[in-house]
């Protein structure tokens, strides 16, 4: 089964499509571990319509996903866990990309990466909503995120190089293709 990954920088729309297709799924139960006060992550029940998915991160928040996690190679051992505990079920992610998860992520066996091609305008523009809603009124300094746009592109060139599954889209089509990847499985 196939580990999914929706990938992109900040603003770029990932937590959005991942909710989207969590708001067609339904039915998920959070999963809660030692020490930590909000999910680890989400699973479908076994007689689900849908079969059995795990989605990982959380979703309490207006950034979720992998990024509720930590850092890469902790995201890579959930998944690992998960496979040994469950089988080979699908498993869902997305979050920044961090500069060793690409080392990480090559390790994952049937892996199918979605690349958002949000412009970088859109995104620079969608931080700063995000910040003026919470109350942050410190400068945005958009280096942040046009370097994170060049480590992403990186990222997708070694990934393909290694022969894993990679595609550009937008958030829409990331949710789309995220169902539908699930429906053949």
């Amino acid at each position: 089964m196939p580990v999914i990954q929706i990938r992109g920088t900040s603003g770029s729309g990932k937590s959005t499509a991942m909710r989207k297709v969590m708001d067609t799924i339904h039915f998920w139960q959070a999963q809660y571990v030692p020490g930590r006060k909000k999910p680890l992550y989400y699973r479908t029940p076994t007689d689900s319509e849908w079969g059995k998915i795990t989605l990982l991160g959380h979703y309490e928040s207006p950034c979720g996903g992998c990024d509720t996690i930590g850092s890469a190679r902790q995201v890579y051992e959930v998944i690992k866990k998960i496979q040994e505990e469950n089988g080979d079920i699908p498993i869902l992610a997305e979050g920044l990309l961090l500069s060793e998860d690409t080392k990480w992520s090559s390790q994952i066996e049937n892996l199918y990466v979605y690349y958002l091609s949000t412009p970088t305008e859109r995104c620079l523009e969608w931080i700063g909503k995000r910040r003026e809603s919470v109350g942050n009124d410190k400068p945005l300094n958009p280096a942040n995120t046009v370097n994170r746009v060049n480590v992403i592109e990186k990222s997708r060139v070694k990934l393909l190089a290694l022969g894993k599954v990679c595609r550009r889209c937008t958030a829409n089509q990331a949710s789309e293709l995220i169902l539908k990847r699930l429906r053949l499985h």
